[in-house]
């Protein structure tokens, strides 16, 4: 499972894609809602400015292949991956929604 081994897992949106043809590269821009683990800083936790008691949410950016074709899309997605001299890379990032019911579907074999 790309959780166990990543050095990163948070949960959140895609807020902004930037395509760079030259480096066969994207940057995604993620707001994320929850951040289960992460080794460096590559998530900053922010405040929403005009607000005194605003829920706090979490903003960073993750490289990827062009090749990967990501944009920005409604729902929850789970962000996994590894750092490479401190910028984030991903690894995988499936639906909200679609991971757990993998998970609970793992889950509730084990326990048959």
């Amino acid at each position: 499972m790309a959780i166990c081994n990543s050095d990163f897992v948070v949960r959140g949106y895609i807020k902004n894609v930037t395509h760079s043809p030259e480096s066969q590269t994207s940057l995604v821009e993620v707001t994320a809602v929850r951040v289960y683990w992460q080794r460096s800083r590559v998530f900053e936790q922010q405040v929403a400015p005009g607000t005194s008691q605003s829920i706090p949410s979490w903003h960073g950016h993750i490289h990827t292949l062009l090749r990967c074709h990501v944009k920005p899309g409604d729902g929850q997605f789970l962000f996994t991956g590894s750092e490479h001299f401190g910028e984030a890379w991903l690894g995988c990032a499936p639906r909200y929604k679609d991971f757990l019911s993998v998970y609970q579907t793992a889950r509730a074999a084990l326990h048959m």
